[in-house]
């Protein structure tokens, strides 16, 4: 089972990060605050989006995500 989630997790990351394919055009009107606005922000979401994944995996699979690939590297 741990296996097939690891081999599914780039899947589950193309699909967080799909809907950004079908933008064409972004315009940003920022206020000017700092890390937390314009460009930053865009970039910041998707990192905190990615960095959810392991948290993902945990949930889905109850096993510890450096635990579980650390075992799955073992066996290769």
């Amino acid at each position: 089972m741990i296996d097939r989630l690891f081999t599914a997790m780039p899947e589950v990351v193309r699909a967080l990060a799909s809907p950004l394919a079908n933008v064409d055009k972004i315009t940003i009107v920022s206020t000017g605050n700092g890390d937390a606005s314009g460009m930053n922000k865009i970039t910041g979401d998707i990192a905190k989006m990615a960095a959810q994944v392991p948290a993902l995996f945990e949930t889905l699979s109850g096993c510890r995500w450096r635990i579980a690939r650390e075992s799955t590297a073992d066996r290769r």
